[in-house]
């Protein structure tokens, strides 16, 4: 029943534009870039993280095939 009362709520307020108000606490409410930001920080954040450790797995990687490639070398002279 509360779940019909706001949906009725919600389409009387999108179509009077927003005049409908009933007092107390609203249920929906549109979404700024305030709102928004928290997660795309979150996200920019991790991909840099995810990006930096990659490279890192690259360069240490590059970095045991040499000494391995050196090893072999000074094994067959």
């Amino acid at each position: 029943m509360e779940r019909t009362w706001t949906e009725v709520q919600h389409r009387a307020a999108l179509t009077g534009g927003g005049t409908f108000r009933e007092e107390g606490d609203e249920m929906f409410f549109p979404f700024s870039l305030s709102h928004l930001m928290p997660g795309f920080v979150v996200l920019l954040v991790g991909t840099l993280l995810s990006l930096v450790v990659f490279v890192g797995e690259l360069i240490v990687n590059c970095l045991w095939k040499r000494k391995e490639k050196g090893r072999v070398h000074a094994l067959g002279k």
